[in-house]
């Protein structure tokens, strides 16, 4: 009896309706995330054989082309290692070039090693960057203060996973492809398609009326 008398109250689903149009809320925020494209788009991917590049010394040790699919790239991830070898000296700089031989970057971040974590996904963000796509940019990976057996390395698949560009290491063809994932931002009618076009796509409609009950809940309560 008392269950179902609380079951009864007008204030108890108007809350059960704001918390559910909360979850799905959440959800529907969790869309908005980068766009990722690339080898680590879904990282870490247990499927991906990968091995790591060798050590990285010096401002250009390796070097991934890349072809954006479309304008307005935000950021490039990359997968580095660290061997499990704490406070290494020097910093990582990760580079975006129109060309490896010119001097200027399209975008460039820097990061001390010893606050990079083994295995850590890489993050550098940067952009808008407009007039990218389909052109033939270079990722490019180095460091700066490092030396042999105190520095990092990135990870490469064995197999070429990303046709679209090639990699090098130290200067020399490599086979596979760097572990990384250029980043683009989604907009709503971007998040919009994904839902509706997903298992999950009645949850635009849901949350609508979910609301609309949850607000039509409410205003009765509290006009009693």
């Amino acid at each position: 009896m008392a269950a179902g008398g609380v079951l009864r109250r007008p204030a108890v689903w108007g809350l059960a309706w704001v918390v559910l149009a909360g979850v799905i809320s959440f959800y529907m925020l969790g869309q908005f995330k980068p766009r990722l494209e690339g080898p680590a788009a879904r990282w870490p991917n247990p499927g991906l054989e990968v091995e790591p590049v060798g050590e990285i010394i010096g401002p250009a040790a390796v070097i991934q082309e890349v072809v954006p699919e479309s304008d307005g790239l935000i950021g490039v991830g990359v997968t580095l290692s660290t061997g499990g070898r704490p406070d290494l000296p020097g910093e990582v700089i990760i580079r975006l070039k129109a060309n490896p031989g010119y001097e200027e970057d399209l975008a460039a971040y820097r990061r001390p090693l010893a606050e990079v974590k083994d295995g850590e996904f890489l993050t550098a963000k940067f952009g808008p960057l407009s007039g990218v796509a389909g052109r033939r940019l270079f990722l490019v990976v180095g460091t700066s203060g490092t030396g042999r057996g105190q520095t990092v390395t990135a990870l490469r698949t064995r197999a070429d996973t990303y046709p679209q560009g090639r990699l090098f290491v130290n200067g020399r063809p490599t086979p596979g492809d760097l572990v990384f994932a250029l980043q683009y931002p989604r907009d709503l009618p971007e998040v919009w398609a994904t839902l509706t076009g997903s298992r999950a796509g009645l949850l635009g409609p849901m949350l609508l009326a979910t609301y609309t009950v949850a607000v039509v809940g409410l205003l009765g309560v509290l006009t009693r």
